[in-house]
């Protein structure tokens, strides 16, 4: 997904990730988002494709750190 792309729902993400990557099928995915509550409490939000296990959430988010630390470098 490129830097800065805003999206609405968890559907615009996946949409806006395969047309980025130049297409192909969506097996699994998670997203993370920081919200902010009506009183001003900040909070960590994630949701994934059903039935993903923990240990695929977690690999998915170390690998996307990877990537994003080495755009960095």
């Amino acid at each position: 997904l490129p830097r800065g792309c805003a999206v609405d729902d968890d559907e615009s993400v996946i949409e806006a990730t395969v047309t980025h990557t130049a297409g192909g099928i969506v097996t699994s995915w998670v997203t993370v988002a920081t919200t902010i509550d009506s009183d001003g409490s900040e909070s960590l939000s994630i949701a994934t494709s059903d039935g993903m296990a923990q240990w695929n959430q977690l690999g998915l988010l170390e690998f996307a750190k990877a990537v994003v630390t080495g755009m960095q470098e």
